[in-house]
């Protein structure tokens, strides 16, 4: 029951519902692979969602405490952003991830990201990007490769029920956020 939930932790079920829609519109599946770029709030949600799908996941923040926070939170690899994130990612992760999650807007964010894709992977465009930089893919890049791009703004009510279950029946604990 919703009642059953803590009040502190319930405040964050809608936030938690979009990082639940992410992944359901990129199809996660157990044994994926993926990276969350952005340790901010939304960023670790996108983490505690795509580990507790079981998946293995990295996150990319340039803030050291950031990344702590994420390694408490289950994260499997974490990155400092620097010019060589793309090749510390793909080597890590034996040549790229089913899934990359762009929790910080930029382009060279959203590049990054779609640069560490195995073959088939999907890249989720979940935040927003101010200010607005066209994003520029490569058609024969993602013909290749077979790759796709989502795109993530809100959840639905599936989604939001899910969110408020899991923080009500204590399957995940945001007090950390």
């Amino acid at each position: 029951k919703v009642a059953d939930a803590p009040w502190d932790q319930a405040a964050l079920a809608e936030p938690l519902s979009c990082a639940i829609h992410g992944a359901r519109l990129l199809n996660v599946r157990l044994g994926d692979t993926a990276v969350v770029f952005g340790a901010g709030t939304m960023g670790l949600m996108n983490l505690i969602v795509l580990k507790k799908s079981g998946l293995r996941v990295g996150i990319v923040d340039i803030n050291e405490g950031r990344l702590e926070k994420a390694k408490s939170l289950g994260a499997d690899l974490i990155f400092k952003t620097d010019k060589d994130i793309r090749e510390k990612i793909k080597s890590a992760f034996l040549g790229g991830v089913d899934h990359a999650i762009t929790a910080y807007g930029s382009d060279e964010v959203n590049q990054d990201a779609l640069d560490v894709l195995n073959n088939r992977g999907k890249i989720c465009l979940f935040a927003s990007a101010h200010p607005v930089t066209p994003f520029a893919i490569d058609p024969n890049l993602m013909h290749n490769k077979e790759t796709s791009a989502v795109g993530v703004v809100s959840a639905d009510r599936r989604d939001h029920a899910v969110a408020t279950d899991m923080i009500a029946t204590k399957q995940v604990d945001l007090s950390p956020l």
